[in-house]
């Protein structure tokens, strides 16, 4: 860093840096100059920094998850991540968003040939209890990540043209990461069930006042994630759902969990939270 900021480059680079730092105008005016543009996105610059970062141990890649890059970065995802906190809070917020983005994206996606081309994995094949357990455990920003008003579009831009198999069930993806995971199916459900259950006490545990824990939603187009995970995996569609819930573990906690809501209508027949256009 020393020797790049005696550069021709690192000079006018950090000159800039400290004019900016005078107040938000001259931010605005120093950083969106062509010159400051040309400086960051030189090849010279992006060596330095990619040394300085794997010296720190700064989490970055050179890769990234392609189809959700530019997005994820866009300043307005950093505008609205941890509003009530402070600056360090925010990035800490943002650090782990992007961390956990990244990871979902290793979890529950195999890549093929490149980043833009994505195998979804089998429910069988997520590793549920070594993996996707210490991830949301380890979480301590759940609700600036998991409610973040564009985490499930950055998460549904991962599976939107992912190949294999439930890769149609893309669509609810959009409606939260709950959802996500309840478009898997285990032969065994047991880890999935601890996941599941799991991100539900993290939900509820972060909700603010007047706020439904994501198990209670009842979406206009894709229902409720119970429904979501009866659509996608019940043989046998038009009996009632204790049938189904008697074989599968997901299924009746899902169920149970919306019911135990407001959205929950009893004077619908077996009501799981379906649409309530269908």
């Amino acid at each position: 860093m020393d020797s790049f900021a005696r550069t021709p480059v690192g000079r006018e680079f950090f000159r800039r840096l400290w004019l900016a730092s005078d107040c938000r105008l001259c931010a605005e005016f120093q950083l969106t100059s062509s010159c400051f543009v040309d400086v960051v996105i030189s090849d010279a610059f992006r060596h330095v920094v990619i040394d300085f970062c794997r010296s720190r141990g700064i989490f970055f890649s050179t890769v990234g998850v392609d189809s959700i890059s530019r997005s994820l970065e866009h300043p307005n995802s950093f505008h609205t991540i941890g509003r009530d906190g402070g600056l360090e809070e925010r990035c800490v917020a943002m650090h782990s968003m992007r961390s956990i983005i990244y990871s979902i994206d290793s979890l529950f996606f195999l890549r093929r040939g490149s980043s833009l081309f994505r195998v979804r994995k089998s429910g069988d094949d997520v590793a549920w209890r070594e993996s996707v357990i210490p991830l949301l455990s380890s979480c301590d920003c759940f609700r600036d990540i998991f409610r973040h008003s564009r985490f499930a579009e950055f998460i549904r831009s991962l599976a939107f043209n992912a190949h294999g198999p439930g890769a149609a069930a893309a669509g609810r993806v959009e409606v939260s990461m709950l959802y996500f995971m309840s478009s898997f199916s285990c032969e065994d459900e047991v880890d999935q069930l601890a996941a599941l259950d799991l991100f539900h006490r993290k939900d509820v545990s972060s909700m603010a006042l007047l706020e439904l824990p994501m198990s209670q939603w009842r979406d206009p187009c894709h229902g409720s994630a119970a429904y979501v995970y009866r659509l996608c995996f019940d043989s046998s569609p038009d009996s009632d759902s204790d049938s189904f819930a008697l074989v599968s573990p997901v299924f009746r906690f899902l169920r149970d969990c919306f019911r135990s809501g407001p959205l929950y209508d009893r004077s619908i027949l077996d009501d799981y939270g379906r649409p309530l256009s269908a």
